[in-house]
């Protein structure tokens, strides 16, 4: 079979190079492939890249066809911006490629993108697909912060979801069908698609009938592929994917860098396996580890197991797209694609700032943190007394610089200051500009990910949330500081066609042209750190400039401005998980525990204080009890010291010094721990270093008596009464998931099987399974509901069996020769947890204990609340996934998967889900979603789904 492999190229030098390179190890299926480019670059690098290419595979490298050159590639390494001239030339190359293939009778034209890496099987695999047209699947993640998408679609110019002729689908359908559809990209296989594009095999039976991508006249859909597809369909010819071997997108410069390490990795392999002259790769197993997993062995002579070169191929590919590889900082030697690399373009990034007086508070901070990241900074000193203007021009050396003296201070007018700032930035040709005051910092990741956040929008003003630091470790967060609650623009990128138009008062008039967000906005995830009270010394003389310049709360809020003194704000813990294992940068500003526990205003110990407080001969500061308020249907306190009676002997008696920063995380052992917030019955602390949330009195909860309280008749009949929603919802999803990992179906061990309805789902799938269930009002519906026996007791590595009453004992039915016992011989194909993990004091020992029981190759399945979910953001702390007491501990992405290394298991998958069911509960309790539009929401859940901070953390783990 005679193959052209076509590609247009205008490309940077240093990306075609590993392009080329992933070309050259493909495998051809019978009759090596020929090639033929067109070259359209404008770097003369590119093109000798060509030439070399040819030089190195002579004879199979056709004469590149020329290129035209009079359009403008606007792309850069971040991101691809395609006006219709340049879509219309590259359909125009393609369509030559087309003429050529069908003149020289080629069998097949192989169609890709020159910014793509493929598996070496990828040829040889569509062509064995025997299809007319078929792509090979990528992914790529075309925002920032977006989800992963393929270049693959149902139907019209993107839609990701199945819909019949006449079919109105709810959101909630059309999301699940969006979310099945990506799923079912994840598993290989070959699947017919409505639109596809960048990585196509095309028979020449298809190419004969004449199906190109010029443009159709009366079609609007954007992108050459598009009108591909349409012929297609118009034609006859259904469009497939294979999802075999995905490719790698090398969309931004972090992309290039894991394909340099990829290509390495590959190249060992293949050295490797030319050196034994064989395709496979044979491992030969200790024969004690033999022996231990497998008895009946006892052959002196170990087996061998094969691992075939493809599959350690498709390991790799998959390590290095992943979101999880760690991008390494330099590589050892000269990188290939270096030689003819050109300079790196970004989009320029201005930092626009006034001072006052900073030098001895957080200015050098701020400055230190910019500097990683801005091109240039135009900084107005207004009437600074101290070297606030000196400072700037030292920690700015080697950054240009435009430095605006104002001998007077004029914020007592603060839209003309904020006016002077405007014209003094825009006098300096911005791109992008980022105003900041000399108190605001951004969270540390922000330098990392800024640029690829400014190439990869379409929108020309980003808002972000601030947080109000009240210490060094903390946030105030109550009714009358909620900045961290909504989104505000401190990025935007300058329009000389816009009008922009000011907030004509004198005081909090905004830092930018209040008609900002009439250009296209957009909200990013990363925090920022508001500085400007976070000492009481800051906050009075705030609060008396306040009271001098706006005594009547004419431009502010009058109770915000009584509440600058409050002396027992409410406050949360601030957490920077991308900073693990970096010792917090504030903690020597406060050395013992008692600073963090201390009065942010008096320095008076909060811990006396609530001596004082309790103490019946104290009646002026009686506890509040009834300082409750319902949020979103859930209870909880707002004064921070209402407290149990164990809490308040703690604190009598020096036992609350684990509150503060003493007490060890229970996952990372670091110290840098503090309250995350007090509830009526119970505290919840945060680790400042891995990010944890767990209960203070961890070390002193029997779960099992909170079980017996929580998990009764009431909890029963809740469940009942939502039944076909657990059943769908839950049970249903979990047998999808033991489907695609463990789709032997031997024995399933379930912990914590509540009201029974997974072992149903499991037992009439086929599996052999088994659960167990501390709660006898749950085992007994489980009975009743769908006649399923549960074991009783707890698990401690064993079954733990309860003690039950003789009434209890009685109610429950009897045991008969068909009851199945348990069996702990490590021999279950899968072990689930469906919301269990949560609930158990000991997790480490818990999930160790569950991997023993494991066979060899069997699979440990996980759900738990995220920590990281849109609730807990809709919410904050009074989220029903905080307030339950008898969540022990708060689980994010990373911090389950440190668990699960530290108890010997590695995730197989790891992700998050939110039904649709409960957005819109979640939508109206959150200010800035208030008022979306249906498509809004869905788009919404899709950005949810993506950024992984669904209500749900769900993981497939197996042992290391």
């Amino acid at each position: 079979m005679r193959i052209l492999i076509g590609s247009p190229v205008q490309q940077k030098p240093e990306i075609l190079a590993l392009f080329l390179q992933a070309l050259e190890r493909l495998e051809a299926p019978d009759v090596l492939p020929d090639y033929l480019f067109v070259d359209d670059n404008d770097n003369p690098a590119s093109s000798q890249w060509l030439a070399d290419f040819a030089d190195r595979l002579p004879g199979r490298v056709l004469p590149p066809l020329s290129g035209l050159q009079q359009y403008e590639n606007r792309s850069d390494e971040h991101t691809h911006y395609w006006p219709p001239s340049l879509v219309w030339k590259v359909a125009e190359f393609k369509n030559r490629l087309i003429d050529y293939a069908l003149q020289h009778h080629y069998d097949a034209l192989f169609l890709v993108d020159s910014d793509l890496i493929l598996h070496s099987r990828t040829l040889c695999r569509l062509v064995e697909t025997e299809k007319d047209i078929v792509s090979e699947i990528f992914w790529t993640r075309w925002q920032p912060d977006g989800a992963l998408l393929p270049q693959v679609w149902v139907s019209d110019e993107y839609n990701l979801f199945r819909c019949e002729e006449g079919e109105v689908l709810s959101a909630e359908e059309r999301a699940h069908r969006e979310l099945h559809f990506i799923h079912q990209l994840h598993v290989p296989g070959l699947y017919e698609v409505g639109g596809l594009g960048a990585c196509t095999l095309i028979r020449r039976r298809a190419l004969e009938v004449g199906i190109h991508f010029g443009k159709i006249p009366n079609v609007s859909f954007w992108g050459e592929d598009r009108h591909f597809c349409i012929r297609a369909a118009a034609y006859g010819f259904p469009l497939f994917v294979d999802t075999h071997y995905p490719a790698m997108h090398l969309y931004r410069e972090a992309d290039r860098i894991k394909a340099e390490q990829l290509l390495l990795t590959l190249n060992g392999i293949t050295q490797g396996a030319a050196n034994t002259d064989d395709q496979e790769i044979s491992v030969t197993p200790k024969t004690s580890d033999i022996s231990e997993n497998y008895p009946s062995c006892t052959s002196s002579t170990s087996p061998e197991m094969t691992i075939p070169r493809d599959h350690r191929e498709s390991a790799v590919l998959a390590k290095h797209t992943t979101d999880s590889f760690v991008v390494p900082p330099a590589f050892s030697g000269p990188r290939h694609s270096e030689l003819h690399a050109p300079p790196v373009s970004r989009p320029k990034l201005t930092l626009s700032m006034t001072v006052c007086n900073e030098a001895d508070r957080k200015l050098g901070e701020v400055l230190q943190s910019h500097r990683e990241y801005i091109d240039e900074a135009v900084i107005i000193d207004d009437g600074s007394s101290d070297d606030s203007g000196e400072l700037c021009r030292d920690l700015l050396k080697g950054i240009p610089l435009r430095l605006i003296r104002n001998e007077r201070a004029s914020f007592a007018n603060e839209v003309e200051l904020r006016k002077q700032q405007w014209r003094e930035t825009l006098a300096s040709s911005p791109e992008w500009i980022l105003n900041m005051d000399a108190d605001e910092v951004f969270e540390s990741r922000f330098a990392q990910g800024v640029h690829a956040l400014l190439a990869g929008t379409k929108a020309d003003t980003i808002c972000f949330r601030l947080f109000d630091m009240w210490s060094p470790t903390h946030y105030r967060d109550d009714d009358y500081w909620q900045a961290h609650r909504y989104y505000r623009p401190f990025l935007t990128r300058f329009r000389d066609d816009f009008p922009y138009q000011w907030k004509e008062q004198y005081l909090h008039c905004g830092r930018f042209p209040d008609n900002v967000l009439e250009l296209p906005s957009e909200i990013s995830d990363y925090r920022i750190q508001h500085w400007g009270w976070y000492t009481p010394a800051i906050r009075t003389a705030k609060y008396e400039r306040y009271q001098q310049l706006d005594p009547d709360a004419r431009y502010g809020w009058k109770e915000q401005y009584e509440s600058i003194l409050d002396p027992t704000p409410r406050l949360s813990l601030w957490i920077d998980p991308d900073r693990e294992g970096v010792k917090n940068k504030h903690e020597a500003e406060s050395e013992d525990t008692s600073s963090v526990n201390s009065d942010v205003n008096t320095g008076t110990n909060i811990q006396d204080a609530i001596a004082e407080d309790t103490n019946p001969a104290n009646p002026a500061n009686p506890v509040n009890k009834n300082a409750v308020a319902k949020i979103a249907g859930v209870h909880a306190i707002i004064g921070s010291h209402t407290l149990t009676k164990g809490e308040i002997e703690d604190a009598l008696y020096g036992k609350g010094k684990g509150e503060g920063q003493g007490m060890a995380c229970k996952l990372c052992g670091s110290s840098n721990t503090a309250v995350f917030h007090r509830y009526e019955h119970f505290t919840l602390i945060g680790c400042g270093s891995c990010g944890l949330i767990f209960r203070n009195d961890i070390d002193r909860i029997q779960p099992e008596n909170m079980i017996a309280d929580i998990y009764n008749v009431k909890w029963v009949a809740m469940r009942d009464s939502a039944a076909a929603s657990t059943y769908g919802d839950h049970a249903l999803f979990g047998l999808m998931l033991l489907d695609m990992f463990s789709p032997g179906k031997g024995k399933l061990l379930e912990i914590g099987s509540g009201t029974g309805e997974f072992i149903h789902a499991a037992l009439q799938s086929g599996w052999n399974a088994v659960g167990i269930e501390p709660s006898i009002d749950s085992r007994t519906y489980a009975k009743y509901k769908y006649d399923v026996d549960l074991l009783p007791g707890y698990w401690n590595g064993d079954i733990e069996t309860e003690t039950e009453t003789e009434e209890e004992a009685a109610n429950e039915a009897p045991e008969t020769e068909g009851d199945t016992a348990l069996s702990l011989d490590h021999e279950y194909e899968a072990v689930v947890c469906w919301h269990v993990l949560e609930h158990i004091a000991d997790p480490v020992a818990f999930l160790t204990d569950l991997r023993e029981q494991l066979q060899p190759d069997g699979t440990l399945y996980i759900t738990v609340p995220n920590k990281n979910s849109f609730t807990n953001e809709a919410y904050g702390v009074h989220s029903p996934l905080f307030t339950e007491e008898d969540h022990l501990y708060h689980y994010s992405e990373h911090t389950l998967t440190r668990l699960l290394a530290k108890s010997g298991l590695r995730p197989v998958a790891l992700f998050t889900r939110q039904l649709p069911s409960d957005l819109d509960a979640l939508i109206q309790a959150h200010p800035l979603y208030g008022e979306l539009t249906f498509t809004e929401r869905m788009g919404l859940l899709a950005k949810l789904q993506g950024e992984k901070r669904g209500h749900e953390l769900c993981c497939v783990a197996r042992a290391i």
